[in-house]
């Protein structure tokens, strides 16, 4: 080998050492000084009841990581359009996905859907809990859960129930609750939890199994009668108001929760870091008070391991459920 070659092997290779050690250097430094610039959360739904409490997270949590939190909403195909952009996205912790658990079932449910969200995500922080409970038009003239059921049973399929849309919460725990009480109702999807309302208080549609954020306001007015807690357990903002495991010990409901997630590959010390800084922001006084004020419930996790073992549970759980009542994907 002549000198000219020599030389330009032993200043390639110098190169290349260079680089690698520029990237084994600088790889460790990214990740400590994260985040260096806006972090986006991708929103599911059209903003309205579904991120008030991402809202509510989000100026607090950008003075924790010190740098901007940016929220888009890109609704479509039941959350399917935000999740698999941020799927795609890089796992470097700009991009996360608020995900509500109905975004869990979206592909149990529609053919559209070409995500996991056990598998094709790495799951960050829990957000918040919405209670649910059974509300009904007055003019239905029930008053409890078994005078529901013994009502639905004397008129098969003559009661309606509003809910989101194919395989949404309020879909499922009305499908939990058919299977539970043995009694057949007619489902009425709607474009979105809110728009519903105006016809279940005009009594054009009979029932709801929805969140009481939700249903909170009329109840409150007695514009509707709330039946039950889908839930093993009381609220104190609806005294009075029983647990659906009284008519009903085997009811299991599906829970209504949003989470953070990201794109898989997410690093460990990144991702450690988005959950301890959304936990210590759930823990403030002023944070609780919002998701009080919209009566959502904050939930703690010790690591981000757990979150992910709830997602996973939940998407077991909803994959055997949408089996078991028949929802085909469409």
């Amino acid at each position: 080998m002549n000198l000219k070659a020599r030389l330009f092997r032993s200043g390639l290779l110098g190169l290349v050492a260079a680089i690698s050690f520029a990237a084994a250097t600088m790889s460790p430094a990214g990740a400590q000084n994260y985040p260096t610039k806006p972090i986006n959360i991708i929103v599911p739904f059209a903003p309205g009841a579904a991120d008030v409490f991402i809202r509510a997270l989000a100026p607090a949590l950008e003075a924790e990581l010190g740098h901007p939190i940016v929220i888009e909403n890109r609704p479509g195909a039941n959350g399917a359009v935000a999740a698999e952009s941020v799927k795609r996205a890089a796992p470097d912790g700009y991009v996360l996905l608020m995900a509500p658990s109905s975004v869990i079932a979206t592909r149990f449910v529609s053919k559209d859907a070409n995500f996991d969200t056990c598998k094709d995500f790495t799951a960050v922080s829990s957000i918040h809990e919405s209670p649910m409970l059974i509300a009904v038009y007055p003019g239905l003239g029930v008053t409890s859960v078994k005078e529901l059921i013994d009502h639905a049973k004397r008129n098969p399929g003559k009661l309606t129930y509003g809910s989101a849309g194919i395989g949404s919460v309020m879909h499922l725990n009305a499908e939990v609750f058919k299977n539970e009480s043995g009694t057949d109702l007619t489902h009425v999807p709607y474009k979105g939890a809110a728009v519903f309302i105006p016809d279940l208080v005009t009594g054009r549609i009979d029932l709801t199994f929805s969140t009481l954020g939700t249903l909170a306001p009329q109840v409150a007015d007695k514009k509707l009668v709330a039946l039950a807690i889908l839930d093993g357990r009381t609220l104190g903002a609806l005294p009075g108001v029983p647990s659906i495991n009284d008519s009903l010990p085997n009811f299991r409901k599906v829970a209504a929760f949003s989470t953070l997630i990201a794109p898989k590959g997410l690093p460990d010390d990144i991702r450690t870091k988005l959950h301890q800084a959304t936990e210590k922001v759930l823990s403030r006084d002023d944070v609780r008070g919002i998701f009080e004020k919209n009566y959502g419930q904050i939930y703690k996790t010790n690591s981000a391991d757990e979150v992910e073992k709830t997602i996973c549970a939940e998407g077991d759980l909803l994959e055997g459920l949408t089996k078991k009542i028949g929802i085909q994907p469409n």
